[in-house]
């Protein structure tokens, strides 16, 4: 399996929902397939670089904003997995577990992974 890697990378606030979040442009991976089979239907993909997901964070709580399909969220802690849970298609809040520190987040949607860095308080 190869990946592709399409790199941005920012933090400002914002204010969602009466909450300050800090609001996060992630790294995004795509994970490319070796099936040479695949057809492409339509026109043939764009080579233009996609425009990076931004989700927001208060520091306990994601706000994925509604824009992604089901996810699998894990938190890292070098390189090791250390909690992982389902998120359903669409998901506006997601909690996090009472863990504070830094870790990796990654959002993997079967296609593209989305990473950053957040800081659990």
């Amino acid at each position: 399996m190869a990946i592709a890697v399409t790199v941005a990378f920012s933090q400002n606030e914002h204010v969602y929902n009466d909450r300050v979040l800090t609001q996060i442009h992630l790294f995004v991976y795509k994970i490319a397939h070796d099936n040479k089979d695949e057809v492409f239907e339509g026109n043939f993909p764009s080579r233009a670089p996609m425009k990076t997901p931004t989700i927001g964070f208060d520091g306990q709580c994601l706000y994925l904003y509604c824009q992604f399909g089901e996810l699998t969220l894990e938190l890292l802690d070098n390189g090791t997995t250390i909690y992982s849970t389902a998120v359903q298609a669409n998901a506006d809040e997601v909690a996090l577990p009472c863990m504070p520190g830094t870790y990796e987040l990654r959002l993997c949607d079967g296609r593209y992974v989305y990473t950053c860095e957040i800081d659990i308080k």
